[in-house]
């Protein structure tokens, strides 16, 4: 870091941060761009909103129950 390839190299103040950070326990997570998705399910059909088959809406049923909001007819 940065990439051989490049021939560029971390100033020393950038160096002694990144090392500050690995001892320190640093968590890398990375770019949620480059993560693969996953399939999840819809939540629960919500007994008390009115029933749908699409499962998008069973997300929005979620927060409007979630925020006391009741569905306009």
């Amino acid at each position: 870091m940065p990439p051989a390839k490049t021939g560029k190299r971390l100033a020393g103040e950038q160096a002694d941060m990144l090392r500050r950070w690995i001892t320190r326990g640093g968590h890398y997570e990375p770019h949620w761009a480059f993560v693969a998705l996953r399939s999840i399910d819809p939540p629960a059909q919500i007994p008390s909103q009115p029933r749908s088959d699409h499962p998008l809406d069973r997300y929005v049923h979620q927060r409007l129950s979630h925020e006391g909001i009741q569905p306009s007819r």
